[in-house]
């Protein structure tokens, strides 16, 4: 990840086709938990120290989100 930017699962071993991980310490302090199913991102929930707005990106899809301070926000994707 860089300021602003995230990427989630960029790269996923092939026999890791179902997984979660919780509570992710990415840049700029943003907690991250994110699941996949079938080798692709399923949801994610951000929770960030400060409002932000966080460019999320996974295989061929974006999102945009909007982060309030200490709020989680979760995607289903």
């Amino acid at each position: 990840s860089r300021r602003d930017h995230l990427r989630i699962l960029p790269a996923l071993p092939e026999d890791w086709k179902n997984g979660k991980v919780s509570n992710f310490h990415a840049q700029d302090g943003v907690l991250v938990s994110f699941e996949w199913s079938g080798g692709k991102l399923s949801s994610f929930e951000l929770t960030s120290p400060e409002d932000m707005i966080l460019r999320v990106v996974s295989s061929d899809k974006e999102w945009n989100v909007s982060l309030k301070a200490n709020e989680s926000t979760f995607v289903n994707c």
